[in-house]
């Protein structure tokens, strides 16, 4: 099982339990996020790895 640790989250300004998971758009990098689906759900972070986030920026 993989260990969880606390980090603050700039979108809903709360601290969050989080693991590794794969990134939600390729499965290819590790990304931190919450470890209830329910927060997830919530917060409405982006957890995608840099790769994503950069080519959708450069889709835009």
């Amino acid at each position: 099982m993989s260990k969880s640790f606390l980090m603050f989250c700039p979108t809903c300004k709360k601290k969050h339990r989080m693991i590794l998971r794969g990134c939600p758009t390729c499965s290819v990098y590790e990304t931190p996020q919450p470890k209830s689906d329910s927060v997830a759900n919530k917060c409405f972070a982006n957890y995608q790895c840099d790769g994503c986030i950069a080519y959708e920026g450069h889709m835009r």
